[in-house]
This record gives C-alpha cells, structure tokens and sequence, in this order.
C-alpha cells in the first residue's frame, strides 16, 4: 500500500478556543504532510472534505485531530483507507481546561522558561498520531480456499441423528458417538408421539425407527455406539477427540478441578498454593494434563486432509502456532454438541448443559473481531478452569 496522508483538525467541541490552532498546523507541516482543519469534522461538511480529498487526492492515511475514538467511529470509517484519531478533545481540552491551565500572555511566550503546558500536550498527540499511521498497514483477512468437511456430533437421539442427517445432506461427514448400545436414545421406549406434519389432530407412532434406518443408510454417516468423548483438545480449527467406553478410565480423562471441601484443610482454612497443587495432582493421579494430546485420538482438523501428526512419544505435546504461522488454505472445523445431559467429561463445576452448542473453530485472523465467541466455547471455556499438571 503507498501512503498518501493528511492531517486534519477539528475545532469544535472547545479546541479552536482552547488551542492554538496555526501552531497545530505547523506540526505535520514541518514533515511536508498536507494539513486541513475544520468547525465540525463530525458534521456532514466536515466528512464530505474528508471523503472529498479521499477520492481526489487519493488520500488514504487519515490522522484525525478531534474527539476520543470511542465516539463517531462508524462516521470517520473509510473502506481501504487507515485512519488514526487523536483525542484532543477528551484528553486534552476538556481534562485541562484553561481555568487551570490558563494560555501563555504574549509576555510569557517571549520568556522560553515559560511554556504552555496544554498545547504541547496537544503537539505531542499530533505527534504520535503521525509516527503510528506510518507504522500501520492496513489487516488483510484471511480467506479459506478449502473447508474440513467433518462434523463430530455427540449423542445418538432423535436430535442428534437429525443434525447428523441434515449435516450429509449439506455434504458434510458426520460421526454419532452414542454412549448406549443403540441409537434413538429416550424414543426407543416411546409408544406414541406428538404429530411432525399436518393435520397434527392425533399422536403418531415414533419416528426414531426411521432415523435410524436413514443414518444407516448414509454413506457420509459414522456410528459410534457404546462411546463416549473422554476429551477434547488441541485448538481452534485443530481438535483432537479422545474417545471412551462409558466405564472406562484412561489417561486421557479430563482433569477434574478439586471439590471446595478438598480445598481446605480439616481447621477450614484455606491450603497453600503448594499443597493445593499436591492435592490436585494426587486428586487426578493417571490423567495426562490438558495440554498432552492423545496420538490415537480422532483428529479434526482444519487442513484437509488432515496433516500428518509428527513422530514422537505417545505423550508428546504438540505446540500451539502462532497467527502469523499459519498456512492460507486451511479449513474449518465444527463440533456439535446434542448430549440429553451433562456428559462425562464437562467439568463437574459447570451447570447442566441442556441446550445445543454450536462451536465453530474459525480461522485466525488478523483484527481483533475474531468471530463469536462459541468459537472457544469448546477449546478454551470449557476447560480453561482446569489446571494443567507441571
């Protein structure tokens, strides 16, 4: 991007009285950068100069002199253009008001152990609004050229087996992990239920059969009966599903967090931080931490097909990449969540989960809107409260 900047300069709001104005002009004007003030930058004229030096002068690294960027954001918002606002007027004019800061008598300017504390505080801020646009580039998002197509879908009744239906459908490959032996979960001892199309004036016989039959029938659709997630790890685009017999117990269960009365001593008072850790180790003694990755697990990835995992001991961690490591192309991955109750492995500290969860590991990106926050609800939320092993 070749920059091509301008300073502008607000007066309205108490800066054109509080400040000298022509001394502001003369920052960017020593650098060579064309300057412009105006009554009400915010106004409709002012952002009309601005678009107007936008399209013809082909102005694209705006340095704004005017109120806190907290405010007007959505007006001084300009596609492919850098903008950087100076806050004069919160943190300058308003917090320093002449009152207290009186300006300098034309007998104090010619005196040079006089100075004006407010306007050099507002030069400065012209200043270092100028240093940061010549810092900044503009983000360029990050586009995926190819998407994962897996979805894990964990319990096996009605709800399930329609998400996972109408996930194939959408051309996606789904996999069932259903904790039981069959499918069709609390169904399968229905005798009658309510009525799913019209003329909805009698109860119907169940339609769990034919769900069932319809995910057999799929060729996009992968039924794990008598299964259950023991833990899911990794990061966001990159999970790795540590899968279970219901009775089970491998190393790779989810650490438990202590319960409060393990948290005390027999007084009532609280454990040290040393022996707190000691409790919890021995608490869940066998268990690998939240950061070991299982080397047998399901790996959900976002690159497809997913990439080989690198040779090492079963226990081997596998660091996390920053951002800026990634390779464009990668995929994303998503993870339903359809239990009829909290399974084994959320932590005990956390409410009943009856209602869906939606996680979608979206890709990295590089601004600060990274996409809601169900993105972490799986990878980070769940199990953040879980202290890893050392």
């Amino acid at each position: 991007m070749d920059k091509k900047y301008g300073v502008y300069i607000c007066e309205g709001c108490g800066i054109g009285e509080s400040l000298d104005i022509e001394a502001l002009k003369g920052i960017p004007e020593e650098e060579g950068l064309p300057v412009k003030t105006h009554a009400c930058l915010c106004g409709p004229q002012g952002v009309e100069l601005l678009k107007k030096d936008i399209g013809e002068k082909g102005i694209n690294t705006l340095v704004i002199a005017a109120c806190s960027r907290r405010v007007n954001f959505d007006v001084f918002r300009f596609d492919g253009c850098i903008v950087d606002r100076v806050n004069l007027r919160e943190q300058v004019v308003w917090s320093h008001p002449r009152s207290e800061f009186p300006a300098l008598t034309a007998e104090q300017k010619e005196d040079d152990d006089n100075f004006d504390r407010v306007q050099m505080l507002a030069e400065d801020y012209i200043k270092m609004g100028m240093a940061r646009v010549e810092k900044i580039t503009l983000p360029e998002p990050h586009k995926l050229e190819n998407l994962s197509r897996k979805i894990l879908v964990i319990g096996g009744g009605i709800t399930g087996m329609s998400a996972a239906l109408d996930a194939a459908k959408a051309g996606y490959e789904a996999t069932i992990v259903e904790k039981t032996a069959q499918l069709g979960g609390h169904a399968n001892h229905w005798r009658k239920q309510l009525p799913i199309a019209n003329p909805y004036d009698r109860l119907i016989s169940p339609i769990v059969g034919d769900l069932v039959k319809a995910v057999a029938a799929s060729p996009k659709i992968t039924v794990k009966t008598n299964t259950v997630v023991a833990r899911i790890a990794g990061e966001p685009g990159e999970f790795t599903v540590s899968l279970k017999k219901p009775t089970e117990k491998i190393e790779f269960d989810v650490p438990f967090p202590l319960p409060d009365d393990m948290k005390v001593d027999a007084s009532g008072k609280e454990l040290e931080a040393e022996k707190l850790h000691e409790v919890y180790m021995e608490y869940n003694k066998g268990k690998k931490d939240i950061l070991t990755l299982d080397p047998d697990g399901e790996l959900y990835s976002k690159s497809w097909p997913p990439r080989a995992r690198s040779p090492g001991p079963p226990t081997a961690k596998r660091p996390s990449r920053s951002s800026s490591s990634r390779a464009p192309g990668r995929a994303t991955t998503r993870i339903l969540i359809l239990p009829d109750r909290s399974p084994a492995w959320w932590p005990s500290n956390r409410p009943n989960m009856s209602a869906r969860i939606l996680a979608t590991a979206r890709p990295s990106c590089s601004t600060s809107t990274c996409g809601p926050p169900a993105c972490r609800k799986i990878s980070t939320r769940a199990f953040s409260r879980t202290p890893a092993f050392s």
